[in-house]
């Protein structure tokens, strides 16, 4: 073989490489719009958790984060793709979405901040912040 065809078979081989990189960056930014989803439902569903009492409510809310729950689960087990370190990224994400919404609704059984609007507010605030931070990462990532 001369050195020549090693050259450009290496070229070839290292294009593919790149256009498989390529491709497998952009394919996996549908992470980037499950956590958008994930994190703008928090304006919805944390004001309703705090701010709407009974079973009726229970009912509802907790219907309602099992649905999107569902349907984000499906969604992301038909993506063919997904970066090194994903399962630690959603991992630590998810976690920290759980314990700022337990916080939230600690604060809500507490005295005084039965029905608080500013729970309500804040607790959505901070219920998102971590999604759609970790949204803008992979946005960024996947560009």
């Amino acid at each position: 073989m001369s050195e020549y065809s090693e050259y450009t078979d290496a070229v070839t081989a290292l294009g593919r490489a790149r256009k498989m990189e390529g491709a497998a960056r952009r394919g996996s930014n549908w992470y980037a719009r499950y956590l958008l989803v994930f994190g703008v439902a928090q304006f919805g569903f944390v004001p309703l958790v705090v701010l709407w009492h009974g079973a009726l409510a229970t009912t509802v809310t907790m219907t309602g984060y099992a649905v999107m729950i569902v349907l984000l689960s499906v969604y992301a087990a038909g993506q063919r793709t997904a970066r090194r370190h994903f399962g630690l990224r959603h991992g630590l994400l998810i976690g920290s979405w759980a314990l700022l919404y337990a916080a939230t609704i600690v604060l809500h059984g507490r005295d005084g901040w039965a029905d608080s609007v500013p729970l309500a507010v804040g607790g959505a605030l901070a219920c998102a912040l971590p999604l759609l931070a970790g949204a803008a990462y992979e946005l960024r990532r996947t560009a």
